[in-house]
């Protein structure tokens, strides 16, 4: 992930241990679709690239109309059945 303000970087650079903080000098030289690996399923850092999807192979999802539900009236809802599943490990039934 290409990141370039400074800002950001250096909240990066704070999650990383004083060994690989280096490497965040490299974020803002990644092109599209590269990422840095790190961690414990890594054994040390690398270059990654990902695949980029093909026109028609992207997720047909969509983010959420928020401003929308802003201006609907409220509606409390109750979670009570929910919450009690939850509890219990008893997942609801449809009915």
């Amino acid at each position: 992930m290409r990141i370039n303000n400074a800002t950001d970087r250096s909240q990066v650079k704070s999650a990383m241990s004083d060994g690989l903080s280096s490497m965040i000098d490299c974020l803002p030289i990644l092109k599209t679709g590269e990422a840095i690996v790190t961690g414990e399923a890594a054994k040390l850092p690398m270059r990654f690239k990902f695949r980029i999807p093909k026109t028609g192979q992207c997720p047909d999802s969509h983010d959420p109309k928020v401003s929308n539900s802003w201006s609907r009236d409220y509606h409390p809802n109750d979670f009570t059945k929910l919450i009690n599943a939850w509890r219990q490990q008893k997942p609801l039934k449809d009915e």
